[in-house]
């Protein structure tokens, strides 16, 4: 835009009050005069100002032509001088600069007042390129801040004006040798007014550096977390103004797409300042600095807290498992996840250890409280070293022995009680009152209903009820009973026990063992799966799937093939086919987290794609397994009797003896009197030749025969479990301080109806700019007593909110993907920088 359109749009932009345009065309250089001359716009009187006309300027404009327009050039004359005669006029009227600095400002719409600034950055502006990269991220600036952002925003090659941005990576830069990214901006930027932003929306008023303007940040930040008396050593580092903004800000840069790189600028501090080194000179407990987050190695003193009061025989179960609670939403937790969730579990088990007496009357007690309450300890276990062995970790070596001291113990004391009553069976397999495992189609399962009966090998009973808690997700009905295997708990005894009858016309499948220990059932045998599969699918209802055969089927092929069946089973075989390797044995947790997920994928794709409202999910057998290798006293030595079958949990023989540490049963019970199995008292195992001992099952603890019995029904009215919402409490929608508390309720308990929910929690703008802390809400409460479901939560607000806004609180339903808002007035009457 040239000069003469850049005058013709100042005289027609005229306020609703105005009639006519005064402007004074000031150019101390001279430089404009000639064009000044030249220059012809209608309906405008030109006149030069000199030091004999100023009476004669005056009588013009203010009698003469009191309504037209004039331009008034100035070469030489101070017009803010008390010598004036035209002040008065000049106050009321506009100026105009034809120089290179005040084209910039015709170009960016900028005010006098920021002359001066334009002409300190005047190389910023030098390149047309970046005054069009200016004025696309912004489209009016209005003070020296905002043009610093915007120009320091697009130095930094953001797409919209984001100052939180542009300082990460500008700080970001500090990982590396030389700052080049600030050394790029200061040759643009004039470094007062790059420092004085700094200055202005955090505070910062000391040496020009980065690094200490680092130390700054973070340690206020960490001031705010903790007891800032156990900083006395950093307090040079802590500011007394903006230190919501600071809080926000790292807030902010923890829950970006950067934060990695704070990952990597909060350990240089760590190790800069010898954070971590101070901490655990001045031995702070971790109740002290259960909020802090600014540094990683606060978690490390937290957990080794923890441990030490352990060691000590301090047991505050419901203090340590608040503060793994706190820590949980806490931007570190990720990073000793694994540790925590197994410190967590640890502490279950001495929880459990410590409010549990292992007792019972008899094997009926016995087996009803082990389906309640005593398989907890197994569950605690198992998640324990599930969380063990997803990562090495020095932590969790720690309590290896405490574990296993503690299961070991339990065991023990189960086993004991469990054998003395086994023995009073007198080798009668039979626990009176309790479902049987070769009773299910009999007694469970109806004929005319079509139902898929899911057999998961070695899928105990404490897997079984997290399994149940999940499908507890989907539509539809889910309950779990305890169900007592046939002995020896083998899987080709258990399938065999499972399988429907295969006669039409009802009678029960005769189950034989022949001299080798092979299973034949009505004749036919069962040692193979195409053996049961040609037995079973004799009869036309039956349909019988390898799961790993099932999965790889198209959604037609399977209606296609089940569509005229009323039973189908589909064979899992996850858990048992890594357990039972000796090789693998050790990972036998996590097989079975893998075979929760597959069969709850199963359930979701039988009732979803061929609508299947019917579905068992049982076990052939159950297992035990020790994290610690077996001493020589873990082992029994072999009985010396005819061998049918030799297992490391027991023997199969046809002769019928006494013997020491052993039970033995007959196996009338299943029509095969002939036959007699001797099964190791307690965990204790037979020594046989090769490995693989710690995972192993055969036996009659109840760890290996209480199998789980789920049964999922739906229908078109059944609802899946929802996840818990919560409700804001706070009644009065105003904020008048940088700190709020939100005051939440969670609606409904944990149950099989609700399940935890996670929300994010913050305040925006009118436009959409987040102003406030993000800070996370875990609903995830049980009690049902409604006063202990509510939920407080601490955010902070941004220092340089003006004192009164419309701002909008989010929550935000990480579950469901939606957000509520509530309208708020944000009033704050006494910022921090007061």
């Amino acid at each position: 835009m040239n000069i003469k359109n850049l005058l013709e749009e100042k005289f027609s932009n005229k306020n609703y009050y105005e009639n006519r345009k005064i402007v004074f065309w000031i150019d101390k250089k001279n430089s404009f005069k000639e064009e000044f001359e030249t220059i012809e716009i209608e309906n405008i009187n030109k006149i030069v100002l000199n030091q004999n006309n100023f009476f004669t300027i005056k009588y013009l404009v203010e009698i003469e032509k009191l309504e037209e327009n004039f331009l008034i050039y100035v070469n030489d004359f101070d017009l803010h001088s008390k010598e004036n005669w035209l002040l008065d006029i000049f106050l009321y009227s506009e100026i105009f600069y034809a120089d290179k600095i005040s084209l910039i400002m015709n170009e960016l719409n900028l005010s006098s007042n920021l002359r001066s600034f334009v002409e300190r950055n005047e190389k910023f502006f030098k390149n047309k390129n970046r005054i069009l990269s200016l004025i696309s991220l912004k489209e009016e600036y209005s003070s020296e801040f905002e043009l610093t952002i915007g120009m320091i925003s697009v130095l930094t090659k953001l797409k919209v004006i984001d100052l939180e941005k542009a300082i990460r990576k500008i700080l970001s830069e500090e990982l590396n040798d030389e700052n080049k990214l600030l050394e790029d901006i200061l040759k643009f930027v004039n470094k007062d007014d790059f420092w004085n932003i700094l200055k202005e929306h955090f505070g910062y008023a000391g040496e020009k550096d980065l690094n200490l303007f680092l130390y700054y940040l973070f340690i206020t930040d960490l001031s705010k977390q903790i007891n800032p008396a156990l900083l006395k050593e950093y307090e040079s580092h802590i500011s007394s103004k903006k230190i919501n903004n600071i809080i926000v800000f790292l807030n902010h840069w923890r829950n970006s797409e950067d934060r990695e790189l704070y990952k990597e600028l909060s350990a240089k501090i760590q190790k800069e300042l010898n954070l971590d080194e101070y901490f655990r000179k001045i031995n702070c407990s971790f109740d002290e600095i259960k909020n802090a987050e600014t540094f990683r190695f606060f978690d490390e003193i937290i957990i080794n807290e923890i441990l030490d009061s352990i060691d000590s025989g301090y047991y505050d179960f419901e203090k340590f498992l608040n503060v793994i609670k706190i820590r949980k939403e806490n931007f570190w937790y990720n990073e000793f996840w694994e540790t925590y969730e197994g410190l967590y579990y640890y502490l279950k088990m001495l929880e459990f250890e410590k409010k549990t007496e292992v007792f019972f009357d008899n094997i009926e007690e016995g087996f009803e409280k082990y389906k309640k309450i005593y398989y907890e300890m197994d569950f605690y276990y198992r998640k324990f070293y599930l969380n063990f062995n997803s990562k090495p970790n020095s932590h969790l070596n720690k309590f290896i022995e405490k574990v296993e001291n503690v299961y070991n113990k339990f065991t023990e004391n189960l086993n004991e009680m469990w054998d003395k009553h086994l023995s009073k069976l007198n080798g009668n397999w039979d626990i009176s009152g309790v479902n049987k495992q070769q009773e299910l189609f009999s007694k469970h399962i109806s004929s005319e209903k079509k139902t898929v009966v899911i057999i998961s090998d070695a899928l105990r009973y404490e897997i079984g009820v997290e399994l149940s808690k999940k499908l507890k997700e989907l539509p539809g009905r889910v309950t779990i009973e305890a169900m007592l295997s046939v002995i020896p708990s083998i899987t080709s005894l258990g399938m065999a026990a499972l399988m429907p009858n295969v006669n039409e016309v009802g009678i029960k499948n005769e189950i034989k063992i022949k001299d080798d220990g092979s299973i034949i059932i009505n004749g036919k045998r069962t040692s193979s799966f195409e053996d049961k599969t040609k037995l079973l699918e004799s009869n036309k209802q039956i349909k019988i799937f390898r799961y790993k055969d099932y999965k790889t089927l198209s959604q037609k092929e399977k209606r296609e093939i089940t569509k005229d069946k009323k039973k189908i089973l589909i064979y899992h075989n996850t858990v048992d086919e890594v357990g039972d390797n000796a090789k693998s044995e050790d990972d036998v947790f996590k097989a079975c987290e893998k075979a929760i997920d597959e069969l709850y994928n199963l359930v979701k794709d039988l009732k979803n794609n061929l609508s299947i409202s019917h579905i068992i999910i049982t076990s052939d057998h159950g297992f035990i397994y020790q994290f610690s290798n077996l001493s020589e006293l873990d082992k029994l030595e072999k009985l010396n009797i005819n061998q049918i079958i030799l297992n490391k949990r027991f023997i199969l023989s046809d002769e019928n003896i006494k013997a020491e540490y052993v039970h033995k049963f007959s196996l009338s019970y299943i029509n095969n009197p002939i036959f007699w199995v001797y099964i190791p008292k307690g965990n204790l195992r037979f020594k046989i030749q090769g490995s693989g001992f710690k995972y192993v099952h055969g036996g009659a603890t109840p760890q290996e025969v209480i199998i789980p019995l789920i049964e999922y029904s739906a229908s078109r009215k059944d609802e899946k479990a929802k996840h818990v919402e919560i409700e804001l409490l706070n009644q009065e929608r105003k904020v008048t301080n940088n700190t709020y508390i939100l005051k939440f309720f969670q609606k409904n308990p944990i149950s099989n109806k609700f399940l935890p929910s996670v929300y994010k929690v913050y305040f925006e703008d009118k436009d959409g700019n987040i102003i406030s802390e993000i800070v996370e809400i875990n609903a995830d409460l049980d009690d049902l007593d409604n006063s202990k479901r509510i939920i407080l939560k601490k955010i902070t607000l941004k220092s340089s909110i003006s004192r009164r806004i419309n701002g909008v609180l989010i929550i935000e339903d990480k579950n469901k993907k939606i957000k509520k808002t509530y309208n708020y007035e944000i009033d704050i009457a006494f910022p921090d920088e007061f």
